[in-house]
């Protein structure tokens, strides 16, 4: 479920909403930083940088599907951004770690359902 402002009702916003099986509703990408725990990981990634490599590498490992989507969002928008070599860090970190986690989760929950 997405975590919008305290009131704020997800299933009558404009904002495009993907149910996950067995994982939960995540916010799309396309929508942008619209969490402010999203907001929070952007600014966290955009100032460490490749310092936050260890710490992208333990969320990945989590396996939370929820924190992966939100990690997602954050190093698209810096990768879009931020300067060439964090930007380039970025789409490589989300490339490399984000992106197969969400792919590993996804395809499991996928397995579950069926």
């Amino acid at each position: 479920m997405p975590l919008l402002r305290p009131g704020a009702d997800p299933r009558k916003s404009d904002f495009c909403v993907h149910d996950i099986p067995g994982q939960g509703s995540v916010l799309c990408y396309d929508n942008g930083i619209i969490e402010p725990i999203t907001l929070s990981l952007f600014s966290i990634l955009s100032h460490e940088g490749e310092s936050a490599q260890s710490w992208l590498e333990e969320a990945a490992r989590r396996n939370c599907y929820p924190l992966l989507a939100r990690l997602d969002v954050a190093l698209r928008e810096l990768a879009k951004l931020a300067e060439p070599r964090k930007a380039a860090w970025a789409k490589t970190a989300r490339d490399s770690l984000v992106g197969p986690g969400m792919k590993r989760l996804f395809e499991a929950s996928a397995e579950r359902v069926r």
